[in-house]
């Protein structure tokens, strides 16, 4: 303890001495080769006013200036380093090679993920002193802060439309005020890439119980008819299809996407009904025994799924009879339509490990 108090007083004085007594530090003093060095110090806080263009591992080393032959590259950089002014934006690049393929506009300056961070930390220690309550409550802090940091901005929205569209024009690259689709279809990728490492992660957990169980399911345990289960999994697989054709009517800015995004919430919203009354009606409970356990995790785990995209739905028909929705902006759809095909996935494969397997290892 002595010896770390020991050391903060000599970085103390250190920062003390080097305020009032040494020369100002240039902007690259260690020669580094990365970009962090190429800014000014103090680094403003926009970073780079004109984004460089890089062509090395080792830009600061390798490169006399951030520029390229490719004249329609830097003609679209200076362009970017003036415009847009009513919002903040970024440009999104192609993996390999970073050529842009779209600007978009990011969350401008806000409160919200102070209060996301605050809610979070706290949410954290609740949790170290098993405070449950507290870190619920934190936690929906935390989830409803950073909603509201991403909420549409209506005024940043309608900032400069026609401006955007010149822009567009000018230099080949689509320029989306609403947000980023490519992000957005990456990050809707990665959901369904993590909710399936769920599923599988417990469909293998069912597989492991059911190798060293005597009976699977345990004696005196009806199995389960998969009836009902199959005619619920059979709508949630078929909400995918309104969903995608909503993704169609909506590029042809047709008003069928409403009753296709409807009745695409109608099928998702019946077959969830029938699954949690077909739980309703099993002669076994979560706590019975450990196939009721895991048999209660996986369809549990289906039905929050399902729920989690009537919610989304849901918010999506919001933005749609908000007129969010354009023939040139409806990524939301399209990830709908993705998540809804992971549904259907989902449902079918949950439906033959927990009203199939048990048939199967009977016979």
């Amino acid at each position: 303890a002595f010896m770390i108090a020991i050391s903060i007083i000599v970085f103390l004085v250190n920062i003390v001495y080097t305020q009032r007594y040494a020369p100002a530090a240039p902007p690259n003093p260690w020669e580094a080769d990365s970009l962090e060095w190429a800014t000014p110090t103090p680094m403003p806080q926009y970073g780079f006013r004109k984004l460089p263009i890089i062509e090395s591992r080792h830009p600061l080393w390798d490169q006399q200036h951030f520029e390229t032959n490719n004249q329609r590259l830097n003609k679209l950089v200076l362009a970017f380093a003036d415009w847009p002014r009513e919002w903040r934006a970024q440009i999104a690049t192609t993996t390999m090679d970073a050529q842009p393929q779209e600007l978009f506009r990011v969350p401008g300056t806000s409160i919200w993920p102070l209060v996301a961070a605050l809610g979070l930390t706290i949410a954290t220690v609740a949790l170290i002193y098993d405070i449950t309550a507290l870190a619920v409550v934190c936690l929906l802090i935390t989830v409803a802060a950073v909603l509201a940091w991403h909420w549409p901005d209506t005024i940043e929205r309608a900032g400069d439309t026609e401006a955007a569209d010149a822009f567009e024009r000018e230099h080949g690259i689509p320029v989306n005020v609403e947000g980023s689709t490519i992000v957005a279809g990456w990050a809707m990728g990665l959901t369904v890439l993590v909710l399936s490492i769920g599923l599988g992660t417990l469909l293998f957990s069912a597989f492991y119980l059911q190798i060293d169980a005597p009976a699977w399911p345990p004696a005196g345990t009806s199995l389960p008819s998969p009836l009902l289960a199959g005619l619920g999994s059979l709508l949630i697989a078929l909400s995918a299809g309104p969903a995608w054709a909503a993704q169609r009517a909506i590029r042809k800015n047709s008003r069928g996407r409403f009753m296709l995004l409807a009745l695409g919430f109608v099928l998702g919203a019946a077959g969830l009904a029938i699954l949690i009354y077909d739980l309703s009606q099993l002669d076994f409970r979560w706590d019975s025994h450990a196939y009721g356990s895991i048999f209660f995790s996986i369809a549990g785990y289906l039905v929050l799924l399902v729920a989690t995209g009537l919610l989304i739905n849901a918010f999506i028909q919001y933005l749609a009879w908000q007129g969010r929705l354009t023939a040139r902006y409806h990524q939301q759809v399209t990830n709908l339509a993705v998540y809804t095909t992971f549904l259907a996935a989902a449902a079918v494969i949950t439906l033959a490990a927990l009203y199939g397997g048990p048939y199967l290892v009977q016979s």
